[in-house]
């Protein structure tokens, strides 16, 4: 990553690359003027069995496709509103 950046690139960061303890260490280290923030929608959400979970804060109501109706999001895909768990993430960490 830090090769990267010194190559004058930028890093995509999205629901799947805060997924382990491991991987959240390295965005930590991401300078923030080389982060892409993304959702990568509709897949790569921030599932309850990533270690990033426990930092949401902000939740939204989840039906399942065959439910859907205004203002809810469909549970299983990522929603671009959601991009507010991977900002947050870097803007506290």
């Amino acid at each position: 990553m830090l090769e990267l950046c010194k190559q004058d690139l930028y890093i995509g960061v999205n629901g799947c690359s805060l997924k382990t303890e491991e991987n959240m260490e390295v965005v930590k280290q991401i300078p923030l003027d080389r982060i892409m923030v993304e959702t990568d929608a509709p897949y790569c959400d921030i599932k309850s069995t990533h270690d990033s979970f426990k930092l949401t804060k902000t939740q939204f109501d989840k039906v399942k496709k065959e439910k859907m109706k205004k203002g809810l999001i469909c549970k299983d895909r990522n929603e671009p509103c959601l991009i507010v768990y991977i900002r947050l993430f870097i803007h506290f960490n």
